[in-house]
């Protein structure tokens, strides 16, 4: 709710319903996930969120608004996971079979890290797919060493920071949607205006929209991609 860019994106509506509910409703399609948990920052405005996903029954984490290491460690602790997936709230299009595709890839190659959720070591996934799915072990050696305010804030960098520790790993995207240019997340007012359109566009009542139906579309509504989205190089 606190985001600088988009103030209480979480909650704005896509096809009526807010943008978080439709991350809470496909993470729970994953036949891979044991237990979905809501991580929130332990402030006031959050329990909005805390009302939404209480609804569906998923688990509640109350801890620290900016390190965000502590908060998922110690929502991993409280919730004794040996391994974590981590799922982006502002990626209303995650799609269950790329999570589930990621954490088989995960478990069968014994990786410490792995990531599909864009596209990442040239792996050819659109962004806002998938998933990173990492060991509760390499997480808590992040815990305990890492204390650099950007690699707090932001899980995935201390992966990337410490190649020569940690054992990275992504699975390629199926050819059918490997379309690294096209970014479904949001993180700005012409983020959410574009993805809401396609909502619009594409939501039919009671299905969940696939990316088979967005690339065309995608391709068509071109003219309105925002200048926002930019890709990193190698990593998210």
């Amino acid at each position: 709710m606190g985001s600088t860019r988009l103030p209480q994106k979480s909650l704005m509506p896509l096809a009526g319903i807010p943008l978080v509910d439709h991350v809470f409703e496909r993470a729970l399609l994953s036949r891979l996930i044991d237990k979905v948990v809501v991580a929130v920052p332990a402030t006031p405005d959050n329990e909005l969120i805390v009302q939404r996903a209480e609804r569906l029954g998923l688990g509640i984490f109350r801890g620290s608004e900016n390190d965000l290491v502590r908060r998922y460690y110690d929502a991993a602790l409280g919730f004794k996971a040996d391994i974590v997936v981590r799922l982006c709230a502002d990626n209303p299009l995650i799609h269950a079979s790329e999570i589930d595709r990621n954490i088989r890839f995960f478990l069968d190659h014994k990786y410490d890290f792995v990531s599909n959720v864009g596209p990442v070591m040239g792996n050819d996934y659109p962004d806002g797919l998938g998933a990173e799915v990492f060991s509760f072990t390499a997480l808590k050696w992040i815990h305990e060493n890492m204390h650099d305010a950007y690699c707090r804030e932001h899980v995935h960098e201390n992966f990337y920071r410490n190649k020569n520790r940690f054992k990275l790993g992504t699975i390629m995207c199926p050819k059918e949607f490997a379309c690294p240019d096209i970014v479904l997340d949001i993180n700005t007012k012409e983020e959410y205006d574009f993805i809401s359109k396609l909502f619009a566009d594409l939501q039919k009542p009671g299905e969940h929209i696939n990316i088979m139906e967005i690339i065309p579309w995608y391709r068509e509504n071109a003219a309105l991609i925002p200048v926002t989205y930019k890709h990193s190089e190698g990593k998210l």
